[in-house]
């Protein structure tokens, strides 16, 4: 499985990227960071879109446009987005702060559902 990560926080994508790999073997994590553009066009089963604002609705949209069988998690700092992310279908929505066992949560269900499908 490939996991795409965008987050400009280098700290934030070390902790994203070693839940992914704890919990998901063989996964490959790549980082895509943010230059003004919205770099959709590389494919990944899973996509962790850890940024606030316009920004990662706007990033979380073109993947989805682009992309619709991969699985998103959209982790922003404001709630009021929870709208878009429900109309786009994404795979789970978090708020900063958010625990690390919440986001585990989220992997793991992925995890089964991969296994399961």
């Amino acid at each position: 499985m490939k996991a795409l990560i965008y987050s400009d926080n280098e700290q934030e994508y070390k902790d994203l990227k070693s839940v992914l790999e704890e919990e998901l073997d063989g996964i490959i994590v790549k980082q895509i960071l943010s230059d003004g553009h919205f770099h959709v066009e590389e494919d990944g089963e899973l996509v962790i879109v850890a940024v606030n604002g316009a920004m990662g609705m706007e990033i979380m949209q073109s993947f989805r446009e682009r992309h619709p069988d991969s699985r998103i998690i959209w982790i922003t700092d404001d709630q009021y987005f929870g709208r878009v992310a429900i109309r786009c279908h994404i795979f789970d929505f978090m708020v900063r702060p958010y625990s690390e066992s919440r986001y585990r949560e989220a992997v793991r269900r992925i995890a089964w559902e991969t296994q399961y499908a």
